[in-house]
């Protein structure tokens, strides 16, 4: 494996590890149903301001807004390791100009399933809507964020694609 890609697994390993370690759940306190509902509504919250944000094509705000730096895209083949807030928004620039070439107006997501994990860990699941300038539907598509709480704002340190039919489920 490239030294670019080890790097960039080693990453995304320790990332994983960290949200998903037995340690941490040892540490973390049994949630109320109350605390669950609470840090549900926190993380949606979160990507609602994510995803009109990004329709209203204010790359520049995202980085502060919503990602942890570095963030993580994980892609089909291959992590892609934003260490910079100048890179999450250039990135996230590049997208939303490929898109707005594809005829893209807008996006809508739709959570399916939010996994809180602990305190501070959380993945929502579910999928994007992606509509044209005409209002028809141009793709849709199921993604997964993880979130991470820092201090008292919920942050994306990364997502990832898959199939609308497959999200990832908590039990």
């Amino acid at each position: 494996m490239p030294e670019r890609a080890t790097s960039k697994y080693a990453a995304w390993l320790w990332l994983t590890m960290v949200a998903f370690s037995p340690a941490g759940s040892l540490t973390a306190q049994e949630l109320s149903r109350e605390e669950i509902a609470t840090i549900e509504g926190e993380v949606k919250g979160v990507l609602q301001d994510y995803y009109q944000t990004f329709v209203e094509l204010k790359a520049d705000q995202l980085p502060e807004r919503v990602f942890h730096i570095p963030w993580f895209q994980v892609g089909a083949t291959e992590i892609d390791v934003l260490s910079t807030a100048t890179e999450a928004e250039d990135y996230i620039r590049s997208f939303m100009d490929h898109l707005i070439e594809l005829g893209w107006a807008r996006s809508i997501y739709t959570p399916t399933n939010v996994c809180v994990i602990n305190p501070s860990v959380a993945i929502v699941s579910g999928y994007n809507t992606r509509v044209d300038t005409s209002g028809e539907t141009m793709m849709v598509i199921g993604v997964s964020y993880l979130l991470g709480r820092s201090g008292d704002k919920w942050l994306i340190l990364s997502f990832f694609s898959h199939s609308k039919d497959r999200p990832v489920r908590c039990d």
